[in-house]
């Protein structure tokens, strides 16, 4: 159990940085197509939903893995 938690929070860690460098490179290529900066609503919240998504996903592949 202590190995699916310690997964499960490094997933949340890594969903969450990985979320704020997909968002910045969204943001810097709309500005750029765009030539302003142009903000799209869902991207402010992608860091929280890599994140959650990241840590489902985990939970699922260790816990198919056990059975």
């Amino acid at each position: 159990m202590k190995k699916i938690f310690l997964a499960i929070i490094i997933a949340v860690v890594a969903g969450f940085i990985g979320g704020i460098v997909l968002s910045e490179i969204i943001a810097i290529t709309a500005h750029f197509l765009f030539d302003r900066p142009i903000w799209i609503r869902w991207v402010k919240y992608l860091p929280i939903y890599l994140a959650v998504l990241s840590a489902v996903v985990t939970f699922i592949a260790l816990w198919r893995k056990q059975i």
